[in-house]
C-alpha cells in the first residue's frame, strides 16, 4: 500500500530532461553574447486624419500624443517608415530593424 498522504497532482510532470536542456540552451545563448532585438514598439495607436490625401496618424507614447506621417522620425528611435491596411510599420533605428504594428480596423 502507497503513503495515501503524499502529494498529488492532476498535472502531469515536466520531463526533467528537456528543462535541463532549455536552461543550457538559454546559458549558450546568454554566453554567446547574442544579440538583443528591439525592444517591443511603445507606441499605442490613437487614430489616423486624412485631409487633402495627406494622412496623419496619432500616437501616444509615455503619455505624450503624437503625429507621425510615413517617411518621418516618431522618436529619437523610431521612424515611421509605411503604412499598409491596418498595419503601421516603424525602423528601430539603433539596430536598424523593422517593427510592425497592427493596428486593426482605423475605419
Amino acid at each position: 500500500m502507497g503513503n495515501v498522504f503524499a502529494k498529488q497532482s492532476w498535472a502531469p510532470e515536466a520531463p526533467k530532461k528537456v528543462m535541463l536542456e532549455q536552461a543550457q540552451a538559454q546559458q549558450v545563448a546568454q554566453q554567446a553574447g547574442a544579440p538583443a532585438g528591439p525592444p517591443a514598439l511603445p507606441f499605442q495607436f490613437l487614430g489616423r486624419f486624412t485631409d487633402d490625401g495627406q494622412t496623419a496618424y496619432f500616437l501616444q507614447i509615455d503619455g505624450q500624443n503624437v503625429v507621425a506621417r510615413p517617411g518621418e522620425k516618431v522618436n529619437d528611435s523610431y521612424l515611421l517608415d509605411s503604412v499598409s491596411g491596418n498595419t503601421m510599420n516603424f525602423v528601430y533605428l539603433p539596430l536598424n530593424q523593422k517593427q510592425t504594428l497592427v493596428v486593426g480596423d482605423t475605419n
